[in-house]
């Protein structure tokens, strides 16, 4: 069974959170707790617990992010989110198996995130 669901929004990418890591280091914190925040949000209350493959598909408004500065950041917030809802147990090697990035496309802002059975 594969569970789908869309975080809305245009998350913050790493060189915005790297800049604030080297100004103030308060100010990234404050960046990953907000971002978490607005993912937990809008993540779905199933409870996942075995091991899964994840897909992530970013929209963005427009082609100027880097898709490397936009899915690792995300990637990092939205699996810490899910361990921090309790939707995934951890977000280990047990627990999570293959990660995969689609190209970036331009619309509406959001990433789409897909969790399958791993195999």
């Amino acid at each position: 069974m594969t569970l789908r669901f869309t975080i809305m929004g245009e998350s913050v990418d790493l060189n915005t959170y790297i800049n604030a890591e080297r100004s103030n280091r308060f100010m990234a914190a404050k960046i990953k707790r907000e971002e978490m925040e607005r993912i937990m949000w809008q993540l779905p209350s199933d409870r996942v617990t075995d091991k899964i493959d994840v897909t992530f598909q970013a929209f963005l408004k427009d082609k100027r992010k880097d898709p490397d500065n936009v899915y690792t950041i995300f990637c990092k917030f939205c699996l810490d989110s899910m361990v921090e809802k309790r939707m995934i147990e951890n977000d280990g090697q047990k627990q999570i198996g293959r990660i995969t990035f689609e190209p970036v496309q331009v619309g509406e802002p959001r990433i789409e995130v897909s969790l399958s059975p791993s195999a």
